[in-house]
């Protein structure tokens, strides 16, 4: 209990710190309350993993994807600021000083004059520079920053989902292969005795040695299976440990399942083309390159404008004295303002930064974004297709490995108390078990993928979330959405 707390106030802290998953669209320019990370340091010693919310908490701690997202979406954010600043004016100060001596010997009828002169200058100035207008450049860059900024939160959000449905992959998987490998050494057990079974019965003689060749051939193929099940489970430990960072415990838990679900594939498909991420991200990053290309034609097609004012003060002091000449100090200043008004009209531009040059460039870089925006939308789209159509598959896949399991029971429980009157053989009774087994592992089998389909359909939604697994850790009476039949 005290272990599920902690986990309770360790997700809670981190949304909290971070407030990523918070911020609304309107908002997204506002930088995070914090730059300390809560990353747990990568060689910390932790207990083995036991369940699914507990997997997610270690993943989110450690993940290099989810902390690269979060540094781009604070990158795209500080460039969003540098855009605005732009509206306003440059503004520079100056300060400079000066010092000389100049010694003059001559003579005059016979005499010698020696004289010096020592001067100081200092100069003070301050200067304005304000961009008026250039092409409604200044203008698009800032739309085009703060659809960037969105752009990059909902990319951390699809690092977020894809973060979760890849522990989640890894976490079912461990979850199966431990029960699948359970399950086929039963069964290898059962078909070594079979074995026993079918020789003992071709020694008394109401047995063959086809039926002793069946039965071996059989406990092969269950070897097999087995290996292969066991490497399986070793390569799903191995996927789970680098999302985590962790080891899975060999007593890992379902993860229970307890959101909302589209009625149907059409409303999947509408909502994950309205709520999707990454088709908000394309989208986002379609408009933002357009933004860039309109902010490249204003300034290769239209005139630029801008106005510099300039303050500057300037003292002058100097003090000449010699032999014969007469000493004498004298001072001056002077106080220097100007504006002045420029524009810039664009007629050709050669070399690499050719305005012209740069207009078409971005207009390419227009185009690809929106062929990246259909792109993104068709696989969506197929990927919506595929989830509703494993999810359909699936639960009718429960039903039938649900009556098969409870025919295969009451045909084991019925071979076995027709064995005590003689009626059935050793090898029938094992026959049943062995069904019996094979009916559980599809089972298995189904319910992971039923599982595995309704959280990427939640996904392709844009509502997998950490919140949304934080309230899985909840006590049954404190979770706000309706658990699924």
């Amino acid at each position: 209990m005290i272990k599920k707390i902690c986990l309770v106030a360790s997700l809670v802290v981190y949304a909290l710190a971070s407030g990523e998953y918070a911020v609304a669209e309107d908002n997204v320019q506002k930088t995070a309350s914090s730059n300390s990370s809560p990353i747990a340091p990568e060689n910390e010693k932790e207990d083995n993993v036991d369940t699914f919310e507990e997997a997610i908490a270690r993943a989110w701690r450690k993940n290099p994807d989810l902390k690269a997202a979060l540094a781009d979406k604070r990158r795209v954010e500080e460039a969003l600021r540098q855009a605005k600043r732009r509206y306003g004016p440059d503004i520079s100060g100056t300060v400079s000083g000066t010092r000389s001596r100049q010694d003059d010997n001559s003579f005059r009828q016979g005499l010698e004059s020696i004289s010096n002169t020592r001067s100081t200058g200092t100069s003070f100035g301050l200067e304005i520079n304000q961009n008026l207008f250039h092409g409604f450049s200044t203008m698009n860059g800032v739309r085009a920053a703060e659809s960037e900024a969105k752009a990059a939160l909902y990319n951390l959000r699809a690092t977020e989902q894809q973060l979760i449905l890849s522990v989640l992959r890894a976490y079912v998987n461990v979850w199966s292969g431990e029960q699948r490998v359970v399950a086929l050494k039963k069964k290898e057990e059962n078909l070594k005795k079979t074995i026993i079974s079918e020789e003992n019965k071709l020694e008394a003689g109401t047995g063959t040695p086809a039926g002793v060749a069946q039965a071996e051939a059989s406990y092969q193929e269950a070897v097999y299976k087995r290996i292969a099940a066991e490497t399986e489970l070793f390569s799903a430990r191995a996927e789970f440990e680098r999302w985590t960072g962790s080891v899975a415990s060999k007593d890992v838990r379902l993860p229970e399942v307890e959101f909302d679900l589209p009625r149907s594939k059409d409303e999947l498909l509408k909502m994950a083309e309205r709520d999707n991420p990454e088709i908000l991200n394309a989208k986002l990053t379609a408009r933002a390159a357009e933004n860039r290309f309109e902010a490249a034609r204003g300034i290769a097609l239209y005139p630029r404008v801008e106005t510099r004012a300039s303050v500057s003060k300037r003292v002058d002091k100097s003090d000449r004295g010699g032999l014969i000449a007469d000493e004498r100090r004298d001072k001056s200043h002077g106080v220097n303002f100007s504006v002045d008004l420029t524009m810039t009209i664009p007629f050709v531009t050669c070399g690499s930064g050719s305005t012209q040059s740069n207009c078409e460039m971005e207009n390419q870089r227009a185009q690809n974004a929106k062929y990246q925006e259909q792109s993104k939308y068709r696989q969506i789209r197929e990927s919506c297709e595929k989830s509703w159509k494993q999810y359909e598959m699936a639960k009718v896949q429960i039903i039938a490995a649900q009556a098969a399991i409870k025919s295969a029971q009451l045909a084991s429980n019925a071979n076995f108390q027709e064995s005590t009157y003689g009626t059935k053989s050793i090898t029938e009774i094992l026959q049943g078990e062995n069904t019996l087994l094979d009916a559980t592992v599809g089972y298995i089998s189904a319910l992971v993928q039923e599982i595995v389909a309704m959280y990427t359909m939640c996904s392709l939604m844009g509502q997998l979330t950490i919140q949304l697994i934080l309230q899985q850790a909840l006590p049954q009476q404190n979770r706000p959405l309706r658990a699924r039949e």
